[in-house]
């Protein structure tokens, strides 16, 4: 998981190619500030939309939050357009407040908002009830 800056590097330095990139990991993702993240997986791909902040104050280890909810929904065993979304959410938190720890909320609240910014998935349900499933 990089940016896409980080990713550039990469192919730059190393002459590789998306493709060759995509062969030699089994997963891909590029987060891309506020137009989302990619993930390649297994030949599939997805473009995973940027969650909506009610206000930017700090960007601050938005990049940490957003990995957060993605190992969350990897550990769930999420289908990966859920666990990018979540991951989505989750990184707004942190963008919507200053400085890096004054962020609160709570699994609820992380599903709802969800919700309200993707519509409904049968996976927040067991993400609000089970601290963690599989």
């Amino acid at each position: 998981m990089i940016n896409d800056y980080e990713y550039e590097m990469i192919k730059n330095k190393t002459g590789l190619t998306d493709n060759d990139i995509r062969q030699k990991v089994e997963t891909v993702i590029v987060t891309q500030g506020e137009n989302g993240s990619h993930i390649w997986n297994h030949g599939a791909e997805y473009q995973i939309p940027a969650a909506k902040p009610s206000r930017i104050a700090d960007p601050t280890g938005v990049g940490d939050a957003y990995r957060a909810g993605i190992i969350s929904g990897m550990m769930r065993g999420y289908p990966w357009e859920v666990t990018g979304r979540l991951g989505s959410v989750v990184a707004v938190y942190v963008l919507e407040q200053h400085g890096t720890q004054r962020h609160t909320y709570n699994r609820q609240q992380v599903a709802d908002r969800y919700r309200q910014m993707f519509g409904n998935t049968p996976e927040l349900d067991d993400f609000v009830n089970h601290a963690s499933s599989k």
